[in-house]
């Protein structure tokens, strides 16, 4: 099935002779004149001519990727292993590589050839076959897919002459209620050209283009979304500007004295350039730009500062499994969750829409088109995903707005005629603009729903009417949230976690800024540490207040975490000082530095598992030593010469085994008790010696199963995620009846053999005569036993007895791991 890598280099000659035989050539429509609008006396022809005008736009029958998302967690070994198997059994050839990230976390392959309908058939079905990938599909590239038709603009451009569609849904009257003042509308589409009427609106965009193919740019994807041109032998012969009369309908500038207005004449617009030469591109650069223009990340993109709160996609294509490609599903449905609305045209096929993207995405709000008498005209789409109507004109009376002199690179400013879904769209962009105006936090289903109840009936769908959609929002008092603090509050719950703003953006020290919601949260932001919330309803928060704010402490590098039954947030000043607040249900609220050793002991010792929570903070003593306390009762010490060591116990003095019950104690197998005491001659439960054998095992990254291994053993017992380790390492087997018996004394014999199976059960010949007087071949754990006196782990008593039966003091449990550690006798241990 292997061929012979095509590559790009061979794709303007193919892509012209296969275009070249397929096209028909593109006529210019008519010029209407100024003021001599009146419906058109053969509407269905009209409209017709549209159609075939517009037949062309298509899906390119081979492409050379592959979009594929794997599932969570699979390691790019793996993944590079099916993109090599991919090549053995299909046309991909051996030079494909994953060459980017795109919507949701898929990714796109490059199949180092061009694939025609049947081998990317093959392609796909070999992916979805793995059980490592959840979907694939052809990266299909789209030829000529806007949904607009090129007209030419008369001499002198004026509202009233020339706007009939302004007046069709009522702009101005809108105005009275909104004007889209601090709302940024989205605009994927061929990118921006300079223009009077829109660039001191124009906020900064990114080119999503990704290859040297489609780009006309000489590279791929960039920060410059500039239109470099549309001309092409599939959209038009000459370069449209599509993108900037889509722009001038939403949002050009009014009352300057010049040109033309748009739906929302006070919104700033942001350009995602998502096509290129004869509106060629990727689909997965398409969803990309929809994706970023709402402020979703993007892979090897930079975040958008300034995310839009609503984005129009003016495309229709026919696609050819007749649905939307999951990429550009996943595309609006992250939209969606971010609460901006995807404007979509219907399409100019005169078909129904539920097989055109993207009018068949589920959740984008799918606009047709009317012509000036106010009737649905014969070439735009329709059906069940259709939501509304806006004007889209015709051949006989296009729409006028913003364009270019070029006829294939750019030339002067210019005002001009196009029509189609496209020229719809923007109306109803613009349209929401204003709505978000007034309430900033409208859902897409509630935009979605006051468009239609508020519509005028028009062959059976309805029409928007801008003044009485914008009325039927209730104003809702608006502080901007625009920004880093912005991005932060819309991309991690917006008014659902953080409630409303009570007031602007505030400046404080150190060039930081916050803005305080209605929700006990504020968000601040400063250059040294981003965005991060602090949630003032709580301990960490009162304590922060309380010290004095940002002056105190800095700024929150991260959210409040919970841990276990505490919580903790890092900050950081301007300085570099960082501290960690620390809050627990026994210690309150405590500060640690975060660079300092005291605190990377804790973290890296057990944490909370083994020293709990601070009860103290950082406290300097006479002697030049810091200490802390925890809630386990240890208290550390560092000084500049020792570094870290844990205070020890009051009640070892006397014990044989002192020194073993020190190591213990700073190795973090054993915290004691909270009143600083060991007790070395208290018998060891079978509960303590699974805590005990896993911290020696160095607390191994484990997730406890959530059915208990043994009967007797509830998943709230204080030391289940310990015994369950030792379970299901085979350390431990439990009793023959099921159960554990957490609290009973284990003997030491079992001793023996819980620490023979941690060793990895080395081999061992057990010594025909006992080491002991007291335990026989016989016994259960005579091999255990036998390797435990072997290795030195050992001697047993001065009187040549082991007393397998005898139970475990903790001083004994000491000295039996210290010297097992210090014989790195458990370097196998179960990790």
């Amino acid at each position: 099935m292997k061929r012979t890598s095509l590559r790009r280099l061979t794709l303007s000659l193919a892509a012209l002779t296969f275009f070249g035989a397929l096209t028909p050539a593109l006529a210019a429509p008519s010029t209407p004149q100024a003021g001599a609008y009146a419906p058109p006396l053969r509407v269905l022809a009209e409209d017709q001519e549209t159609i075939e005008r517009n037949a062309h736009p298509t899906v390119l029958a081979e492409t050379d990727q592959i979009i594929v998302k794997f599932a969570k967690d699979v390691s790019e070994q793996t993944k590079e292993s099916i993109v090599e198997e991919l090549t053995d059994t299909t046309a991909v050839t051996e030079s494909a590589d994953i060459v980017k990230e795109t919507i949701a976390g898929a990714e796109v392959i490059d199949a180092g050839a061009f694939l025609d309908k049947a081998e990317q058939a093959e392609a796909v079905e070999k992916l979805e076959e793995n059980p490592n990938v959840e979907y694939a599909e052809p990266d299909y590239i789209i030829a000529g897919g806007l949904a607009a038709i090129p007209g030419n603009p008369p001499n002198d451009p004026h509202y009233a002459g020339y706007q009939w569609n302004m007046r069709a849904i009522d702009a101005a009257g809108a105005w009275r209620f909104a004007t889209g003042q601090g709302i940024r509308i989205g605009v994927a589409d061929t990118g921006q050209t300079s223009h009077p009427d829109l660039n001191g609106k124009m906020l900064p965009g990114y080119d999503f283009v990704s290859t040297i193919d489609h780009s006309r740019d000489g590279d791929g994807r960039d920060p410059n979304p500039n239109d470099e041109g549309d001309w092409g032998p599939h959209y038009s012969l000459v370069s449209t500007w599509h993108g900037t009369h889509v722009a001038g309908i939403a949002a050009a500038s009014t009352d300057n004295g010049i040109g033309v207005a748009g739906v929302a004449p006070n919104a700033q617009i942001q350009h995602a350039r998502v096509m290129g030469k004869d509106g060629t591109t990727y689909v997965s650069d398409q969803a990309a730009g929809v994706a970023w223009s709402a402020g979703v990340p993007q892979a090897g993109v930079p975040n958008n500062p300034t995310p839009s709160h609503v984005v129009n996609f003016s495309e229709g294509i026919v696609m050819p499994t007749g649905r939307c490609p999951q990429v550009m599903q996943d595309a609006v449905n992250l939209a969606h969750a971010r609460n901006v609305p995807v404007i979509a045209s219907a399409g100019n096929q005169g078909i129904n829409a539920n097989t055109v993207m993207p009018a068949n995405c589920l959740g984008a709000i799918v606009v047709g088109s009317t012509s000036i008498n106010n009737t649905m005209v014969g070439y735009s789409n329709w059906g069940p995903m259709l939501d509304v109507l806006a004007p889209g004109g015709n051949s006989a009376a296009p729409l006028w707005s913003t364009k270019n002199t070029g006829t294939y690179t750019q030339g002067a400013a210019s005002y001009g005629y196009l029509h189609g879904t496209s020229m719809a769209a923007p109306h109803v962009t613009g349209i929401v603009a204003l709505m978000k105006e007034r309430d900033p936090n409208l859902s897409v289903e509630r935009i979605r729903e006051i468009l239609k109840a508020t519509g005028t009936s028009v062959n059976g769908y309805l029409m928007v009417n801008a003044r009485k959609a914008t009325e039927a929002v209730v104003l809702v008092p608006r502080f901007a949230l625009t920004g880093a603090i912005g991005n932060y509050y819309w991309g991690r719950g917006g008014a659902t976690h953080f409630g409303q703003p009570l007031g602007a953006e505030f400046p404080l020290r150190d060039g930081g800024y916050a803005q305080n919601f209605d929700s006990g949260t504020t968000i601040y932001w400063s250059p040294f540490t981003g965005a991060a919330p602090v949630y003032f309803n709580g301990a960490i928060g009162s304590f922060y207040r309380t010290a004095g704010y940002e002056n105190a402490y800095g700024y929150p590098t991260d959210a409040e975490h919970i841990l276990g039954p505490g919580a903790i947030q890092n900050f950081r000043t301007a300085t570099g000082v960082e501290t960690a607040l620390i809050w627990s249900p026994q210690g309150g609220v405590q500060t640690l530095n975060l660079k300092g050793a005291l605190y990377w002991h804790w973290r890296n010792n057990g944490f909370t598992r083994t020293l709990g929570y601070p009860v103290t903070g950082e406290v300097p003593q006479p002697d030049g030593s810091i200490t802390v306390t925890f809630t386990s009762g240890v208290k550390l010490r560092w000084t500049p010469t020792g570094g870290v060591t844990r205070v020890g116990f009051t009640d070892i003095t006397g014990s044989s085994f002192a020194q073993e019950i020190r190591w213990l104690l700073q190795a973090g197998i054993s915290t004691g008790w909270s009143d600083g005491t060991y007790r070395p001659y208290q018998a060891v439960s079978r509960a303590d010696i699974a805590a005990f054998l896993y911290r020696l095992a160095g607390s191994p990254t484990y997730t406890a199963p959530t059915t208990p291994n043994f009967k007797d053993l509830p998943t709230t017992h204080p030391f289940y995620h310990e015994i369950s380790w030792l379970a299901e390492n085979g350390i431990s087997t439990g009793w023959s009846d099921g159960t554990y018996r957490p609290d009973q004394a284990i003997n030491r014999d079992a001793m023996a053999a819980f620490f023979y199976r941690m060793a990895g059960e080395p081999s061992h010949t057990a010594a025909t005569r006992s080491p002991f007087t007291d335990i026989t071949a016989n016994d259960m754990f005579y091999h255990e036993v036998s390797w435990f006196a072997a290795t030195g782990i050992t001697t047993g008593w001065l009187d040549g007895t082991f007393r397998p039966r005898a139970t475990v003091t903790r001083e004994a449990m000491a000295a039996f791991m210290y010297r097992a550690d210090q014989k790195q006798l458990l370097k196998n241990a179960a990790k």
